[in-house]
């Protein structure tokens, strides 16, 4: 039974955005009400006829009433303005609230009377901060967003430690029991798994992301549905018996179009059809970040989903997962008792699992517990362990740019104030107090960051829009609120507040020490300050811009170098003619043997498809993104000694050669290698160099840690990269698939010519034999590899965007200090140009005053990048963080762009006229 479409309402409702804005715009009035029901009946009556052009019919009605409203409130704005700006301010308060209110109403004069340069100061500043409150942003919706669950504080994750090659691993469902039950700290506890699911809709059939969850979890989180109810207690009793579903908010308005209705509907996963009961919370999206399910299913339908993450198999009696105590796959979270410490759950929890090791020593031995706050825990540990230092590496790169982006505006300010030096000094003649002209001039320059931090929020928003629709090259949805909170708000605000005060107190306290004489007398004072110190205020600004630009493009030349080694490394096979499929027959009821036979079938009607020289069944396949990993121990190694965690594979016949990976001694994976026959592997070079140094492993055997079944080495491959590009040879076992069949797998296809080619080829094959098939992963083996290049590429992308725009602002702010430093030297340069000097020694005596600092910024520069890329070197691929070219790359584009800087102004000083220039003076 399939979903019905979401059904229309009765009565037709005007576009959503349209009818708030006008319901918001309009006075909450009669004659409001009335104008809204004249455009909502209107509307109607054109939607009988044309549907479309009413809605768009509506959206020009309402553009035209909010620009009315728009101008109207603009002549009321400007009347106020004027009468401002007119008549005394008469603030019945402190004289420090008066003085206040001065400075602003002089600000906001000094800025209208020099647009110019208030436009350029603002979009500077809006860049400088919108990038860092974007970033921040996405900092915040990761890693510092409290969990919307009641007293996150309160909640402790509880990973299992031992044998399963991780010290954060999973846990069984009957050591959940036992744990609910015995650990008294707790006072409750509940356990989740995220799986997947084949979604029957409108006769096709999609990929679909949820979560397994006991029937307490929506209880035990305090979540409450916005619709409808969470699991009852009796549908956690029996198998497979109430299958029932509680949708994710987003589903919901998906499919069922945020319509009351969709309780008591159906969705059909796995050929299951399941009762729609509930619906989740728009802020509830579970509790792993990005990860967003589309509905929850009670955890005793797990043998009709497929439960997927860090999964950990001991052999263990019992038919199902909910049985089998060495099957471990769920995540489980514990609610502590008031005054109950974590230490204490620890030593509890401990004290549990060591009893359940000696009850069940064949599926618990050497199986521990170890407890991390929940609102700690965002992705997995093993994870969240990077993702910490990108945050910081982020926001010092952003940091960087609005350092730049203030020394920039900065610069703008001294030349400003140096215009006013004779009002200045006027001022303090008079007896005005230095400090209370400091304090006008930081009120300007915190009020222009002010508005660059409003403007800069604007910019953030639609960025977030931009990055919130940008695909990632996974297959599945990364969901994450990107909305701005309180926090991100604050941070603008601080980020605004730090702008001003950094920009404009060194301008201000400068231009408050002026020469009283000479300021009076109007006559050059910062230029004879110049000649007696050649190096002031705005030349360091510049050469502060110069080096932090050269940190930026270092790093951007560092990563994208890496990117481009990267891709030339050697896999170890023809990864653009290989194509890779995965699919997960299980979900959809065939039995472990029917699916592995079925994706048989089908890599051999593959295989004779035009331009198709191989196919093999792997699983996973190398570059996946599941990773399956195993304990193995030698014959000789006692049970109690730590048993060998190995990344392993299950490949069918063919496996190797479809590959083109060569087998060095031995023999691959082969038809003869049956269920019934003894159990092989084939081990790569790296594999039998670690475990047999001195002997050939051809003949050698190895067992599972839980196991007493031998596994004989029939042969040793050649090293081929497995999960990233830029690993070492890692030790690989490779298990032959048919000795173990699963309706989970792969197939990889060899091509004649690149893969990328055929592969509308070979999806329509997929589905002309199976319509409803799902594909877990499709692509080439390339775009795998380049998937794992995907945090480098990212990097290098960033870093040159904002490397350039840097690099835009530090000549921008070179060419400022270089073209004021001629126009205060017009009676000089013409004096020269008098006495016979050459237009091409001005230009290069021009071009060299710049050039200098660009020197003195490009050292500092390359001194600082030389350290800043040391934190680069774990993702860095065939060159080394000190790579001479990255540091030349750099140096060439600033002196590039500097030259450009520098030509402007030498250009104009050498086109001076000496005459014009001696009479002006």
């Amino acid at each position: 039974m399939s979903l019905p479409p979401p059904r229309p309402s009765s009565a037709p409702l005007p576009p959503r955005w349209s009818a708030l804005l006008l319901r918001w715009a309009l006075p909450e009035t009669l004659e409001g009400e009335s104008i809204l029901g004249d455009l909502l009946e209107e509307f109607r009556r054109r939607r009988q006829v044309l549907p479309s052009a009413a809605r768009n019919w509506y959206r020009r009605q309402a553009l035209s009433v909010m620009g009315h409203l728009a101008w109207r409130q603009s002549v009321r704005l400007a009347s106020a303005w004027s009468r401002f700006f007119r008549r005394p301010f008469d603030w019945k308060g402190s004289s420090t609230m008066r003085d206040f209110s001065a400075d602003i109403r002089f600000a906001l004069r000094s800025f209208i009377k020099r647009p110019g340069f208030t436009i350029i100061a603002l979009l500077t500043l809006a860049l400088g901060i919108g990038v860092n409150t974007a970033v921040f942003n996405i900092v915040n919706a990761v890693l510092l967003r409290p969990l919307p669950v009641e007293q996150p504080g309160r909640l402790a994750t509880v990973y299992a430690t031992g044998a399963s090659g991780t010290d954060y691993g999973t846990q069984s469902y009957p050591d959940y029991l036992d744990l609910r039950s015995q650990v008294e700290g707790f006072t409750s506890m509940t356990a989740y798994c995220h799986m997947f699911g084949n979604l029957q809709w409108e006769g096709r059939t999609e990929l679909l992301i949820g979560e397994v969850a006991d029937c307490n979890y929506f209880d035990f989180l305090g979540v409450r549905p916005q619709l409808g109810r969470g699991f009852l207690p009796e549908e956690c009793v029996a198998e497979g018996a109430r299958p029932v579903a509680v949708l994710g908010h987003d589903f919901w308005q998906k499919r069922f179009g945020g319509q009351a209705d969709a309780l008591g509907q159906t969705v059909s996963i796995n050929d299951v059809e399941f009762e729609v009961v509930g619906v989740a919370p728009a802020s509830f999206k579970g509790l792993m970040a990005g990860l967003s399910p589309a509905l929850w299913v009670p955890i005793m339908m797990t043998e009709t989903i497929e439960p997927v993450g860090m999964q950990d198999s001991a052999p263990s009696p019992g038919d199902t997962r909910l049985e089998r105590r060495g099957q471990r796959w769920l995540t489980l979270v514990g609610r502590r008792a008031e005054g109950v410490s974590l230490e204490q759950a620890q030593s509890q929890v401990q004290t549990v699992m060591a009893r359940l090791a000696q009850e069940y020593p064949r599926s618990n031995e050497s199986r521990g517990a170890l407890l991390l706050p929940t609102s700690e825990v965002r992705v997995h540990p093993d994870a969240d362990t990077a993702l910490g230092p990108v945050a910081y590496f982020l926001l010092g790169v952003v940091g960087l740019v609005l350092l730049i982006a203030c020394a920039n505006v900065a610069n703008m300010f001294l030349a400003r104030v140096s215009t006013r030096r004779r009002e200045i000094a006027l001022r303090l003649a008079l007896g005005a107090g230095r400090g209370r002209l400091v304090r006008q001039l930081l009120t300007e320059s915190v009020l222009l960051a002010g508005a660059g931090g409003a403007l800069g929020i604007l910019l953030a928003l639609v960025s977030m829009s931009a990055l919130a629709a940008m695909p990632l090259p996974i297959p599945i949805t990364v969901d994450v609120d990107l909305s701005m909170d309180w926090r991100v708000l604050l941070f603008a605000l601080g980020v605004s507040c730090a702008t001003g005060i950094v920009f404009g107190l060194a301008p201000a306290l400068q231009s408050t020490r002026s020469n009283l004489i000479p300021a009076l007398k109007d006559a050059d004072s910062s230029h004879s300050q110049g000649r007696r110190s050649r190096f002031g205020m705005r030349q360091a600004l510049v050469v502060a811009q110069v080096a932090l630009s050269t940190v930026l493009l270092v790093g951007a030349g560092l990563l994208a170098r890496s990117f481009n080694q990267a891709q030339s490394i050697d896999l170890g096979f023809p990864a653009d003619r290989l194509a890779l499929m995965s699919f997960s027959l299980d979900t959809r009821g065939y039995s472990s043997e029917q699916g592995y036979s079925k994706l048989g079938e089908l890599a051999r009607k593959l295989e004779g498809l035009p331009g198709v020289e191989a196919a093999a069944l792997a699983n996973p396949g190398p570059f996946s993104l599941n990773v399956h990993q195993g304990d193995f121990r030698l014959p000789e190694q006692a049970p109690s000694e730590n048993p060998h965690n190995l990344d392993l594979n299950r490949v069918g016949p063919g496996y190797f050669e479809t590959l083109q990976v060569k087998i060095l001694q031995g023999r691959g994976c082969a038809l003869q290698d049956r269920p019934d026959s003894p159990r092989v592997a084939v081990v790569n070079k790296a594999l039998a160099q670690r475990l047999w140094p001195r002997e050939s492993a051809v003949g050698q055997r190895l067992l599972r840690a839980d196991s007493r079944t031998p596994i004989e080495i029939v042969g040793i491959s050649e090293n081929y990269k497995v999960r990233t590009v830029g690993e070492a040879p890692r030790p690989f076992l490779n298990l032959c698939s048919d000795q173990a069949p699963t309706a989970s797998s792969s197939i990889l296809v060899r091509t004649r010519r690149p893969a990328r080619e055929i592969l509308p080829l070979l999806r329509s094959e997929v589905l002309a034999e199976d319509a409803n098939m799902v594909f877990l992963e499709f692509g080439t083996l390339r775009q795998q590899a380049d998937r794992s290049l995907f945090g480098v590429r990212a990097g290098a992308l960033f870093l040159s965007g904002f490397s350039i725009f840097a690099l835009f602002l530090a000549a921008v702010g070179l060419y400022g200090v270089i073209a004021y430093s001629v126009s205060g030297r017009t009676r000089e340069i013409g004096t020269r140009m008098a006495l016979g000097a050459r237009a091409g020694d001005v230009q290069r005596q021009v071009v060299m005053q710049g050039m200098r600092l660009v020197l003195a910024g490009a050292l500092l520069g390359i001194v600082l990048a030389g350290l800043a890329s040391q934190f680069l070197s774990g993702v860095l691929y065939g060159i080394q963080p000190l790579d001479p070219a990255s540091f030349l790359l750099a140096a060439g584009v600033l002196i590039g762009a500097a030259l450009l800087a520098n030509y402007l102004p030498a250009r104009r000083a050498s086109r001076i006229d000496p005459l014009l220039a001696l009479r002006a003076e």
